[in-house]
């Protein structure tokens, strides 16, 4: 049985309290970016339950922590263990499968996103797209592209605003309509 969450994106910022933004830069740079998992984590249980069409939040956990961690683990011990042509082409084939998965995540959270905050789902969207290559660069070792990865955090930090600037905009037609005495 699946339950379905009702789609209310009036109430949503009811549950999401503000991040500043100089703290949420802070926390990525202390953790060396890792708090981006945790970021769209924390805003996708939120846009869940906002939005009936936002995308499952654990998909968050599993697809950008533990199956690149797994996939990292279990090509580094194969590797070490056997050099082959054959091994080379299934790990880029692991990692391609993996990428499109997080694109296809990256697609459904930004078309959440953009139903909640009114903004155009494409630029959140190709934000996310350019940090993949940075993941991609991590994963082989590709140093010039590495600083891709600074679109990751640029968006993180983009619609941390963004989402500051709903929640603020949406409390106050809220306190104007209760000045005005509509209920």
């Amino acid at each position: 049985m699946v339950l379905e969450v009702k789609s209310d994106p009036q109430n949503y910022h009811k549950e999401h309290s503000m991040m500043g933004l100089s703290l949420l830069f802070g926390l990525l740079i202390v953790t060396l970016g890792f708090y981006t998992i945790i970021w769209f984590f924390l805003t996708n249980r939120l846009l869940e339950k906002a939005n009936s069409q936002a995308p499952d939040n654990r998909r968050v956990l599993v697809l950008l922590f533990l199956l690149p961690l797994i996939c990292y683990i279990v090509l580094y011990f194969l590797h070490q263990n056997f050099t082959s042509v054959f091994l080379n082409i299934l790990g880029g084939g692991i990692w391609l499968l993996l990428f499109l998965l997080i694109g296809k995540y990256f697609f459904d959270f930004c078309l959440a996103f953009a139903q909640i905050t009114h903004t155009h789902w494409q630029i959140w969207f190709a934000l996310l797209c350019l940090s993949l290559f940075g993941l991609f660069g991590l994963v082989t070792n590709t140093i010039w592209l590495i600083p891709f990865l600074f679109f990751l955090f640029f968006s993180c930090l983009l619609m941390q605003h963004e989402l500051n600037a709903h929640v603020t905009r949406i409390s106050r037609q809220r306190d104007k309509m209760f000045s005005y005495g509509f209920s």
